[in-house]
């Protein structure tokens, strides 16, 4: 197990690699178990950053497997074909996810899948561009917090239909900052009186923080103390950027 704990590692970007396209840029990475179902993947083509979080059936092995074969989907779709618009990423991936697990065929019974939330971040225009596959944004532009909802199907599984996927447009200022969060999060039980999390707590972090650093701080500490002594119950990983 710990051995496929350093593969899945190392087939993830690092945390510079994160830095190195978005300065100010934050990565909470908690597995439930040794390996994770949840995964990201940053990718700058030309002018634009290619950010994508997942977040793969199940957890622990089952959900690892997922993880290796989605890296190396969007490894394929934005690092060699140089797809960088949001909804043909996601497009593809779905495509790729379906023949590389078979769900193409009639008898096949696999119905694994992934949730997976795509930003593309234009440096030279300043606009930014987010569709999502089950998967949510929530964006901080002048003082207000919105939350971007993707559209209602899964990467993969047993959709026998194409999905069209929603395309949301957005011009960015300075400061500006926007966050993606796997179900692992805002599902988790906890806090005193043993609820879920939800994402509007993510909303009221970002509100009141003056930044992502002060968003980060808060964060880690308020979810650490949130899960107490209750059991962690799936994979968590957030990420947050200031633009």
């Amino acid at each position: 197990m710990e051995y496929a704990k350093g593969i899945q590692e190392a087939i993830l970007p690092s945390f510079n690699a994160l830095k190195s396209v978005f300065t100010n840029a934050y990565l909470f990475y908690r597995p439930s178990n040794v390996v994770s179902g949840d995964f990201y993947w940053v990718e700058m083509v030309g002018s634009k950053v290619v950010l994508v979080l997942a977040d793969g059936t199940g957890h622990g092995v089952p959900g690892a497997f997922l993880s290796v074969l989605g890296t190396g989907l969007l490894r394929q779709i934005i690092s060699e074909e140089k797809i960088c618009e949001p909804d043909e990423i996601l497009t593809l991936l779905n495509k790729k996810v379906k023949e590389g697990l078979g769900q193409s065929r009639l008898n096949n019974t696999l119905k694994d899948g992934m949730d997976v939330a795509v930003s593309v971040w234009d440096k030279a225009s300043r606009q930014l561009t987010f569709s999502g596959a089950k998967r949510s944004m929530l964006l901080k532009h002048a003082e207000e917090v919105k939350l971007i909802k993707g559209d209602r199907f899964s990467i993969g599984g047993d959709q026998q239909h194409e999905p069209d996927f929603t395309v949301h447009r957005f011009s960015a200022d300075e400061g500006d900052s926007f966050v993606f969060f796997t179900d692992g999060i805002v599902d988790q039980f906890g806090g005193p009186e043993g609820k879920k999390f939800l994402s509007k707590r993510l909303v009221e972090l970002l509100e009141k923080g003056k930044g992502i650093n002060a968003f980060v701080g808060d964060f880690d500490r308020i979810m650490t103390e949130w899960l107490g002594e209750q059991e962690q119950l799936d994979d968590m990983l957030l990420l947050a950027v200031e633009l």
